[in-house]
C-alpha cells in the first residue's frame, strides 16, 4: 500500500485511500445498520453535545481492520505510542463538534482522524486559526498537532463516519 502524504500546512497532512475499499464496505455495511448504534452523552467540554458512538465496533466486530489500520499507522508515525480508539463515531444532519484540541496536556502530540466515508454534505474539518477547511474523502486519514484548535462543521445530510487516533507520547 502507498501511503503520500498531502500536506495542507507545514505540520497537518492527509493520506488518501489509508483505509482500503474492502474495510471501507465492511465498515460501512455496520456503520448502516441502525441496530449498532448507542446515543452516549460526552460530557467535558461537549458538554450538552450528543452524537452516537458504538463502544464495541472494532473491539468485538472488526479485529482484523483494526489490527491492519494500526500496522499501517506504524509504518507513517514513528515517534511516541499510537492510541486507536476501538469505536467509530457517527454525526448526524444538523450535528456538529466543536473547536477544540486534543488534549496536549495529556501527552498527546498529534490527532488522527480515520474517514469511512463521503457521501454527504457539510462536516468540513476545519482549523479556524491557520484558515484552513478540508473536506474528508472515503478512505482518507487527517492528521494534525493536538495543539491546533480544529472543529467540524454541521453535516447537513446523510451521516459522517470516522474513526479517531492519538500519537501520545512514550512515557504518557
Amino acid at each position: 500500500m502507498n501511503l503520500i502524504k498531502n500536506y495542507l500546512d507545514d505540520n497537518i497532512f492527509t493520506i488518501d485511500n489509508f483505509l482500503t475499499e474492502e474495510e471501507c464496505a465492511e465498515l460501512l455495511v455496520f456503520c448502516k445498520d441502525p441496530n449498532n448504534w448507542i446515543t452516549m452523552n460526552k460530557d467535558s467540554e461537549y458538554r450538552n453535545k450528543i452524537w452516537d458512538d458504538n463502544i464495541k465496533f472494532l473491539e468485538q466486530n472488526f479485529e482484523k481492520i483494526h489490527e491492519n489500520i494500526f500496522l499501517r499507522l506504524h509504518s507513517i508515525f514513528n515517534e511516541g505510542f499510537i492510541h486507536l480508539d476501538r469505536h467509530v463515531t457517527r454525526l448526524k444532519p444538523l450535528q456538529s463538534m466543536p473547536a477544540h484540541t486534543d488534549e496536549p496536556h495529556n501527552g498527546v502530540l498529534k490527532g488522527i482522524v480515520m474517514y469511512i466515508n463521503d457521501d454527504y454534505s457539510g462536516g468540513e474539518l476545519n482549523y479556524p486559526e491557520h484558515n484552513l477547511n478540508y473536506k474528508p474523502k472515503a478512505r482518507s486519514l487527517a492528521c494534525h498537532p493536538s495543539t491546533y484548535l480544529h472543529e467540524v462543521t454541521q453535516i447537513n445530510n446523510n451521516n459522517r463516519y470516522y474513526i479517531t487516533g492519538f500519537i501520545k507520547e512514550k512515557n504518557i
